[in-house]
């Protein structure tokens, strides 16, 4: 839920456990504009390229 609902950074922050979701990011299923949408806003967030 934090994925479509987090409108800040800070949200982000406070409810994600970033190492996990980098982790994780691979085997998640997300709609392609969410993960796009994550991918483009996400500084840290794990890319096609990284993964």
């Amino acid at each position: 839920m934090v994925l479509t609902e987090a409108s800040i950074v800070e949200d982000r922050n406070t409810w994600l456990d970033a190492d996990l979701l980098r982790r994780l990011w691979p085997t998640l299923w997300l709609p392609s504009q969410l993960r796009q949408r994550w991918e483009d806003t996400s500084p840290n967030s794990p890319s096609p390229a990284t993964t």
